[in-house]
């Protein structure tokens, strides 16, 4: 008589060993990088049911998309990254010849009290 809830063996297959019995097993989800052409591409494609991100490259508006299952609404999430140019041209916050004239300040106040200090005893 068959037990058909339990798999049956034949001679090619061997049956599964537990190597960490009584341990419990995380998996970690890998995330997956994927190249797309527009945005909405990227909205298209379903996310992991694991919870692991996507992210999809943009290669023509160099931008990434990051799409992931969020495991408590089940709802799915969708983030976008635009590189930014940085500003090229900053104002410094204080000018060159203010300073110079702070500078100067320094020099003549350690002059006067290396003068000072400077004393022969005769």
């Amino acid at each position: 008589m068959q037990n058909y809830n339990m798999p049956q063996y034949g001679p090619q297959m061997r049956a599964p060993y537990n190597y960490n019995a009584g341990m419990t097993q995380y998996y970690t989800p890998t995330p997956q990088i994927k190249y797309v052409t527009s945005r909405n591409e990227a909205e298209a494609i379903t996310p992991d049911i694991s919870g692991a991100p996507t992210f999809f490259f943009n290669r023509g508006c160099n931008e990434v998309y990051l799409k992931q299952m969020d495991m408590v609404t089940g709802l799915s999430v969708f983030k976008e990254f635009i590189e930014k140019p940085i500003e090229a041209e900053t104002k410094p916050v204080i000018s060159i010849d203010t300073l110079n004239a702070k500078l100067d300040e320094i020099k003549s106040l350690m002059e006067q009290s290396t003068k000072k200090k400077v004393v022969k005893d005769e």
